[in-house]
């Protein structure tokens, strides 16, 4: 639903817009569609954007809503410690926007230098504080909208420009940098997390399923996942891995669940 939403939203800016000039026509040599030199290109690539998507780019989304299809993607799905994260919505993405072997091979590479450039930025800016066993707040400061600007520059350097706003719109590009899902709008703010470890449903210290809640304004997510593979879940991992080690995290998950008769 969040797909459909995002794409919707893309459709009310075109018709919102004035301008939708047409779009230059593709080559039918497929290669064509990779800027030369990219991604390396010096070219201004502020001068290749547009306001509006176009005609046809905008029926397409039409049908992509229609459909029923889901291509958003997010920064969580390429975080990675073990390089294994399901990357949600790439496959159709590329699918939808007919990206042949190499094209998919090079937004890949963006999407994950991009979502990796991201991490390391959360991991040295993100104010982390543990108010009670097991609960901490998340500072996020802002960024002034630079991740954004530099995965726009990156993909207009690497693709031609129908092809990149294609890859941008379908994608839902213009989150990626939220929380998948649960709060996919999020730039900056206070984020609550909330840990706890239970086995068959009931709290348990050395229960062997961890178990996170997250929360920003009205938005909340809550998850569980196994304790030696929570990890390889992208949404908890997003929130964890900026808590402390694998051990820390369950250390204070193990003490929130002993109650105050184990305290």
């Amino acid at each position: 639903m969040f797909g459909l939403g995002v794409v919707l939203g893309y459709l009310r800016t075109a018709d919102d817009s004035d301008d939708v000039g047409g779009r230059p026509q593709r080559s039918e040599a497929r290669s064509s569609r990779l800027i030369p030199g990219s991604p390396e290109s010096s070219a201004d690539s502020s001068s290749r954007r547009t306001d509006a998507l176009s005609p046809d780019l905008h029926r397409r989304l039409g049908e992509l809503v229609e459909s029923g299809t889901s291509t958003a993607l997010s920064a969580d799905q390429f975080f990675t410690r073990d390089g294994n994260h399901h990357q949600s919505g790439f496959e159709k993405l590329c699918e939808w926007a007919t990206l042949d072997g190499k094209e998919k091979v090079a937004l890949s590479k963006i999407l994950r230098e991009c979502a990796d450039e991201r991490r390391r930025w959360e991991k040295k800016n993100v104010k982390v504080k543990l108010v009670a066993p097991g609960k901490w707040t998340l500072e996020f400061p802002g960024d002034q909208g630079r991740p954004m600007r530099e995965l726009r520059r990156r993909l207009q350097e690497t693709f031609d420009l129908e092809t990149a706003e294609a890859i941008e719109a379908g994608g839902d590009l213009e989150n990626f940098f939220g929380f998948e899902r649960w709060a996919p709008e999020f730039t900056h703010g206070t984020v609550s997390v909330i840990s706890s470890r239970k086995n068959d449903g009931a709290m348990d210290p050395q229960g062997q399923t961890l178990c996170i809640d997250g929360s920003y304004e009205n938005n909340g997510f809550s998850g569980q996942a196994k304790v030696d593979a929570y990890m390889n879940d992208v949404m908890i991992d997003r929130l964890t891995c900026l808590l402390g080690s694998h051990q820390e995290v369950l250390d204070q998950a193990s003490e929130a669940s002993r109650g105050p008769s184990g305290k």
